[in-house]
């Protein structure tokens, strides 16, 4: 190479240096400088930074009203099987009020002054009454049974019911709420 080219090459080399220099340069103060104020000029940063709180805010929105919705749906699906078993219910406490006792035992005469009182007689499950093996069983108290004990006063009635149906024996009777109907009330 000689003298000639090599500062041809020199010079082509150190502009090319210079050009990539200024470039550089140019390239650091428009990133630096310009693209800052430009930004802080439009409010970028900032609607960019609205623009991320408020998709983080609807983000949470939406995952809790997808978690209430699953709440409303198992509460709906609670509440429907919950309505279900209310019907049941009541049905079976409208057939149970509506069906009349099994058996109905009376004790003593309705007479002029005296009233009608009505105690359920029950037989607890160890009785004897319920045993077949037993001298004393009886099929029917296994059901219902109803004594509707006519007397003068709640006195009265109870001391029917103890002859009729002794502690000793197992018997438990419980006088039903309401009040007792007169004698001239019943027709026969």
């Amino acid at each position: 190479m000689t003298p000639a080219e090599f500062d041809n090459f020199t010079l082509m080399l150190a502009s090319l240096m210079a050009t990539l220099m200024v470039g550089l340069g140019v390239t650091l103060v428009f990133r630096v400088v310009v693209l800052p104020a430009v930004n802080g000029l439009l409010g970028v940063v900032e609607a960019e930074r609205r623009y991320l709180e408020v998709a983080r805010r609807a983000m949470i929105i939406r995952n809790r009203v997808r978690d209430l919705q699953a709440e409303y749906r198992q509460l709906d699906s609670q509440r429907s099987r919950q309505n279900s078993e209310l019907q049941t219910i009541q049905r079976q406490s409208a057939a149970a009020a509506t069906r009349p006792p099994d058996f109905i035992h009376e004790l003593g005469e309705p007479r002029a002054g005296q009233s009608k009182y009505v105690a359920r007689v029950l037989v607890p499950s160890g009785s004897p009454l319920l045993k077949p093996a037993s001298d004393l069983y009886n099929p029917i108290w296994r059901h219902l049974n109803l004594a509707e004990v006519w007397a003068s006063s709640v006195e009265e009635a109870r001391q029917h019911l103890d002859l009729a149906y002794p502690d000793k024996l197992g018997y438990q009777k419980h006088f039903l709420d309401g009040q007792p109907t007169q004698a001239g009330d019943r027709v026969r």
